[in-house]
């Protein structure tokens, strides 16, 4: 069974809009403190959309010039367990939201096809 609070909305993302628009919908619909993840693996676009609003315990995003990218909300623990691997990787971080910081960003990544 699956919780949904009184007076909630729904919002249906349709595909065929393509991942940026549907994101965009989302961003503009999201009320509240939210972090949110969507992959979508539709035939001839793969996207990966990234969204903060408001306050939440944080959102960090790291990126390497191969393309490889590593998310989170809190940074310490990426950090100490994953360090080397950020290092080795040459990744950088691109964006920091910290813990209680009031903010709102969305992405949209898209790798090359095979």
């Amino acid at each position: 069974m699956r919780y949904r609070p009184q007076n909630s909305k729904i919002l249906v993302l349709d595909q065929s809009e393509g991942a940026d628009k549907a994101l965009e919908r989302l961003f503009c619909a999201t009320e509240g403190n939210a972090t949110v993840a969507l992959l979508s693996l539709k035939e001839g676009e793969r996207a990966l959309s990234l969204l903060h609003n408001n306050r939440t315990v944080g959102f960090n995003l790291w990126v390497n010039s191969k393309g490889e990218l590593l998310f989170c909300s809190r940074w310490e623990p990426v950090e100490e367990l994953l360090g080397e691997l950020l290092k080795k990787g040459s990744f950088k971080r691109k964006i920091f939201i910290d813990y209680g910081e009031t903010a709102a960003a969305y992405f949209c990544l898209k790798p090359p096809l095979p």
